[in-house]
């Protein structure tokens, strides 16, 4: 009689900004020999973060990740090199990697920003509304890495209008009726 060996397989999935990105600095340095060790002992180090597939590539070739990601806030996993543990739909096929789409596309997530502003009877200004310079005004990042950040696929973070309080934002997003 043989006994099968049950073997639990370790997973880190992580946030970038403060956690693997120093707060101050965004370096990832200090971090670096972590990484290698995990990636030695093939523990797949999965991303998870508010970012764009265009700054998480960046982020992931300088720190030699190769592992799928979650990008813009849950609103996407992407597999690289079409690695996949299950089929996926053809239309969820990218030309570079394949992706699980679990929100919407950037160009809906703009329209109910729309629909938002027009129930507020305010103007909401979102990333697509910015210029590079403002969100590198407004964030702090150099110009390469505010496009980045502009590059939205899925979602579409936006400027709070003063004396507009979080409970009015919810229920103007609900009477949206975008799913938000």
């Amino acid at each position: 009689m043989s006994m099968r060996q049950s073997v639990a397989q370790l997973i880190v999935f992580s946030d970038l900004d403060g956690t693997l990105l120093d707060s101050e600095t965004y370096g990832y340095t200090p971090v670096l020999p972590l990484l290698q060790h995990l990636k030695l002992a093939g523990v797949p180090i999965v991303l998870v973060t508010s970012k764009t597939r265009a700054e998480v590539d960046t982020l992931r070739q300088q720190m030699g990740l190769t592992d799928p990601f979650i990008v813009e806030n849950g609103s996407a996993v992407f597999f690289p090199g079409k690695n996949l543990p299950f089929e996926l739909p053809e239309e969820e096929d990218l030309e570079r990697d394949c992706r699980l789409l679990l929100g919407c596309q950037s160009i809906v997530a703009r329209a109910g920003l729309k629909a938002i502003a027009q129930t507020l009877g305010r103007p909401l200004k979102g990333f697509g509304d910015l210029s590079v310079e403002q969100i590198q005004q407004l964030t702090g990042l150099t110009k390469v890495q505010a496009q980045q950040a502009k590059a939205r696929e899925f979602s579409e973070p936006f400027l709070t209008p003063k004396n507009v309080e979080a409970e009015i934002l919810a229920a103007a997003a609900a009477a949206a009726k975008m799913g938000f």
